[in-house]
């Protein structure tokens, strides 16, 4: 159950959707039963809490060594990012208390799991918020702080934080094929050009993740290395294919989540290089199920940030994708050749006959440029010191069924 503040409530019948990075892959099957939800604990000192003015460094991955037997019962307090947005078309987006709890299923099918007695998720629409939340007490856990906390935080022995390397995510931009000037493909090539990928991936995810272009990694048989650089950094190219097709003076937008940090920074880079070249980006931050809606109905101007999952997996995954998927991508581009294609890749047995159907399918999202990919993303999860038994599984998902408070 749902509830968006002490005063109203969200009825059981009322369908919800949860928009947000890390949502649905935090819940966790084990708990089954929702309970009635109550107000979230005052915040108190957390001991452990260091300066907001520590200097960030690159994240690695911390362990959760389990050094002594777990621990059952209590509750794991759980933040997540995002916001809901009923059918109906009400958003709750800044409401506080929203949450959801779910309590221990005693039918289980694993005698003994899950460890905890409930699962408390409160949900947060801004990121500072949610690491505010942590850093006072009122959370265990967060899932996907901005780096640079994630990045301090690490450095404080009361907290850990947990990377799921082989995400098969990656931070991404998507563009509008059906307005102008990002209907013309020379305009999204441009683009291409014109990411500092590199600069990225240093400065803004302080080298957690790497640059990339293509939505898959180097895990899926349909990486290739070579094809991965085929857009490097040149403001020059990118000027040359502005002159070429009449478009040096264009003015695009660019939509993305106020959820993911990340996206903010990178839009500053990327609008201060295009602007070197005559293009004029207008940076947009937008709410996430405003900026959801925009896409689903392909009714953003510009371009617009998202994060491709699944590319760690096998190529055909991507057929069903609303980036890059043939049928109904929210690039609006949709043709005879691009749906050959991905059927051939997400058809392919013969591994000879997969390799030519993966180059074939790379070569064309390479040429058009609908899907322009920045830097792998790495989801993390950073908790206090006393939550253990926590993973990510091959497919994204955190898994708390195991989860106890020391």
């Amino acid at each position: 159950m749902m509830a968006p503040n002490t005063h109203s409530r969200v009825r059981r019948g009322d369908v919800l959707r949860l928009i947000g990075i890390g949502s649905a892959a935090a819940l966790v099957t084990a708990c089954a039963q929702p309970v009635t939800p109550q107000a979230p604990a005052s915040a108190a000192a957390q001991p452990g809490a260091t300066s907001a003015s520590a200097p960030a460094s690159t994240v690695s991955v911390t362990s959760q060594p389990a050094t002594e037997q777990p621990k059952t019962g209590g509750t794991l307090e759980w933040g997540l990012l995002g916001n809901i947005v009923t059918l109906d078309g009400h958003n709750y987006a800044g409401t506080s208390h929203i949450f959801l709890t779910l309590a221990k299923n005693p039918n289980y099918w694993h005698s003994g799991l899950p460890y905890v007695d409930q699962l408390h998720m409160p949900i947060f629409s801004d990121p500072q918020t949610m690491v505010t939340a942590l850093e006072s007490g009122s959370l265990d856990a967060a899932v996907n702080v901005p780096i640079r906390d994630a990045a301090r935080l690490q450095q404080d022995t009361g907290y850990q934080v947990l990377l799921n390397k082989n995400s098969g995510a990656m931070y991404g931009i998507i563009a509008n094929t059906t307005v102008e000037p990002t209907a013309q493909k020379a305009f999204r090539q441009a683009l291409q050009y014109a990411i500092d990928r590199q600069r990225i991936a240093e400065t803004v995810l302080l080298g957690l993740g790497d640059p990339t272009e293509l939505v898959w990694f180097p895990t899926s048989p349909a990486y290739d290395v070579t094809k991965n650089r085929t857009y490097t950094f040149d403001l020059d190219k990118a000027r040359s294919l502005l002159q070429q097709a009449a478009l040096s003076d264009a003015s695009i937008d660019f939509n993305y989540s106020t959820a993911i940090a990340e996206f903010g920074s990178m839009a500053q880079i990327i609008q201060a290089d295009l602007q070197k070249i005559g293009v004029t980006l207008n940076l947009k931050p937008t709410d996430p199920p405003q900026l959801a809606q925009m896409q689903y109905q392909v009714k953003y101007p510009g371009i617009s940030a998202g994060t491709p999952l699944f590319g760690q997996a096998h190529p055909g995954v991507q057929f069903g994708s609303p980036y890059c998927g043939p049928l109904n991508n929210w690039t609006g581009l949709k043709n005879d050749q691009f749906t050959m294609l991905s059927t051939a890749m997400s058809t392919a047995v013969d591994p000879s006959k997969g390799k030519q159907a993966y180059a074939a399918w790379n070569d064309y999202v390479l040429d058009q440029s609908f899907v322009l990919g920045i830097a792998t993303f790495l989801p993390r999860m950073c908790t206090t010191a006393r939550v253990h038994g926590v993973h990510y599984d091959l497919a994204y998902i955190l898994d708390g069924t195991e989860a106890w408070l020391a």
